[in-house]
């Protein structure tokens, strides 16, 4: 988003952190910047590897009933993923055939 176009159009910075729920400190630092501010891309420790996608989809072929629990039980177990049941749910649903 550009903060900067508001504050030329006569906006207070105030106003501005109102509007868009920032704080006047993070406003201002926007302003009054050369460079455009954003954030760094976070790292994704629990997103799913080819390889983990890869023996998903194999099982999926094998076994098209396979619960999901158990599916991310084996990928613990087997392939060390470290993240919980939702995350693996969020990566398991572009795998599973609707």
């Amino acid at each position: 988003m550009e903060l900067k176009v508001p504050c030329q159009h006569g906006w207070t910075i105030s106003q501005h952190a109102r509007e868009f729920g920032l704080t006047w400190r993070a406003v201002k630092r926007e302003v009054t910047s050369e460079n455009a501010w954003h954030c760094p891309e976070r790292t994704k420790p629990t997103m799913l590897t080819i390889a983990k996608q890869t023996h998903g989809a194999r099982r999926l072929a094998v076994c098209p009933t396979i619960r999901g629990t158990r599916l991310h039980h084996e990928l613990r177990r087997d392939h060390g993923y470290i993240g919980g049941y939702p995350s693996f749910a969020r990566g398991f649903e572009v795998l599973r055939p609707q």
